[in-house]
């Protein structure tokens, strides 16, 4: 019991001292975290999308999102919202995410859970 006390104590001393440092990562983070948010908010408004459209944006990878973003409208578009979820699977496809990936929101750099295989109807190890 003692020692794990100590450990305790020990991971304290860790939180305290990482606080410090990490205070401005974190902060960089927050304020890059808030402008991808209003940067889906201001597409989501400007090209009249669905609610449904802004959930899964707000999930997805901050790399996808602005590609998804960036995609030119076809002039006549009839339905915006079909459109961009379709970019959207077209994107995370290329990008290797796994079927229904949701972004942890750790970091904006790529990790290597960031990709796995797509299900796209065979088999896997779980399914057997």
């Amino acid at each position: 019991k003692g020692h794990k006390k100590g450990n305790d104590k020990d991971d304290d001393k860790d939180k305290e001292s990482n606080e410090g440092e990490g205070s401005k990562d974190d902060v960089e983070f927050q304020e890059q975290l808030a402008k991808l948010r209003r940067d889906i908010e201001d597409f989501i408004a400007d090209k009249k999308l669905d609610e449904r459209v802004a959930r899964i944006m707000q999930n997805m990878h901050p790399i996808d999102v602005r590609k998804v973003i960036g995609t030119a409208f076809p002039d006549d578009c009839r339905s915006p919202s079909g459109f961009v979820v379709a970019q959207i699977r077209k994107t995370e496809t290329e990008a290797g995410r796994p079927k229904d990936y949701r972004w942890d929101m750790k970091s904006f750099r790529e990790q290597s859970r960031d990709r796995g295989k797509r299900d796209e109807g065979r088999r896997t190890g779980r399914d057997e």
